[in-house]
C-alpha cells in the first residue's frame, strides 16, 4: 500500500486544500456577519444551553415568515472537527440558506473528544434535539420533529441521532455526562437526515494521528461507527460527497448511503461537482446543487 493509498493521506493529507487558509477565515467573517444582523434584527439567539457540561449550547436563527404563520421545518446543523476541534461560530453562515428554505436552524455545539468520548458526544446531543425542539415550541413556531444536518464528524453524529433508542434516558446535562432516568426524549424526534461528506465506519482512523484525541481501539471503533448497525428507523437520508475529495470519504458516503438503503430505508446520494471538504459547504450558501437537494428533503 502506497502512502497515497493509506488512511493518514485519505483522511487528513488528502483532504487539505491550499484554498483552507483563505476560505476558513472567510468562512468565521461572513458568520459574524449573520449573527451580528441576526442580533440587530430579533432573528438570531445565540449560546442557548441545552446541558450544563462544557460546549453545550446552539445559536438559533429563525426564517421569515408572515405573521402568525410557523416555518416549515427547523433544521439541527452539527459541524465538522473529527470530534475533537471546531466551533458553532464558524458555521452561522449557512444559516440565511436554511432559512431561505423556510427552516429555522439550530447549530449546536458539543463536547469534544479527548474531555469525552466519540460515543459520549452522540449521547449528549440527544439533549440538543429536545432543547431546540423545546425552545421552537415556546417562541410558538413548534415542530414535532428535526431534520439533522451535519458535515463530516457531524454527519456520524446525524446518523447516530437517526438510529438512536429515543426510549432510553436522556443525559441530565450535568458536567459528568451521566444519565438521568427521569428525563426522556420524544418517539422519533429525527424528521430526515443529511450527511455531508462524513465518516461513518471510524476504523481506519486509528491509523491515523487523529485517534490520539479520539482514544479509540478496535472495539470501541467498531462501536461507534453507525454504518455497521443500521436498523429501520424511517428516516430518509441524504449522503453527499465533494467530487474533489479523497477515495475514502466516497466510499465512506456510498457505503453508508447502501446500508441505509439495505435497512428499507430511502437515502439519495450526491457528488457535488468541483467541491472539496469545505468549499462543499459553499454550495449551501451559494445555493447550487447540494442546496436544492437538501431543500428536497426538507420539504
Amino acid at each position: 500500500m502506497n502512502d497515497v493509498d493509506g488512511p493518514v493521506y485519505q483522511y487528513m493529507t488528502g483532504q487539505a486544500q491550499p484554498s483552507y487558509a483563505e476560505l476558513l477565515p472567510g468562512f468565521e467573517a461572513r458568520s459574524a456577519a449573520v449573527r451580528e444582523a441576526g442580533l440587530a434584527n430579533g432573528t438570531a439567539f445565540v449560546d442557548i444551553a441545552y446541558a450544563s457540561a462544557p460546549r453545550c449550547q446552539f445559536d438559533l436563527f429563525i426564517a421569515h415568515t408572515p405573521a402568525s404563520a410557523v416555518p416549515s421545518g427547523a433544521v439541527l446543523y452539527l459541524h465538522a472537527g473529527y470530534w475533537q476541534s471546531r466551533d458553532k461560530s464558524q458555521f452561522s453562515f449557512l444559516a440565511p440558506a436554511f432559512n431561505a428554505m423556510g427552516q429555522d436552524v439550530a447549530i449546536a455545539n458539543y463536547p469534544l473528544c479527548p474531555d469525552v468520548t466519540v460515543a459520549n458526544i452522540s449521547v449528549v446531543l440527544r439533549r440538543a434535539v429536545v432543547a431546540v425542539l423545546s425552545r421552537l415550541a415556546r417562541m410558538g413556531r413548534g415542530q414535532d420533529r428535526l431534520t439533522i444536518i451535519g458535515h463530516s464528524a457531524g454527519a456520524h453524529l446525524a446518523v447516530e441521532l437517526a438510529l438512536a433508542d429515543w426510549d432510553r434516558p436522556l443525559l441530565a446535562g450535568d458536567s459528568t455526562l451521566q444519565a438521568d432516568t427521569t428525563l426522556r426524549g420524544p418517539a422519533c424526534p429525527v424528521r430526515a437526515i443529511v450527511g455531508l461528506s462524513g465518516v461513518y465506519d471510524l476504523r481506519p482512523l486509528l491509523q491515523t494521528p487523529l485517534n490520539d484525541k479520539l482514544c479509540l481501539n478496535a472495539e470501541t471503533a467498531r462501536v461507534a461507527s453507525p454504518v455497521l448497525r443500521v436498523h429501520p428507523v424511517g428516516v430518509p437520508a441524504l449522503f453527499a460527497v465533494g467530487t474533489k475529495e479523497t477515495q475514502a470519504f466516497h466510499a465512506q458516503t456510498d457505503i453508508m448511503a447502501h446500508a441505509w438503503r439495505q435497512a428499507g430505508m430511502g437515502a439519495d446520494t450526491l457528488h457535488v461537482s468541483g467541491a472539496d471538504h469545505f468549499s462543499l459547504l459553499d454550495d449551501i450558501a451559494g445555493q447550487g446543487a447540494l442546496f436544492t437537494a437538501i431543500r428536497q428533503v426538507v420539504a
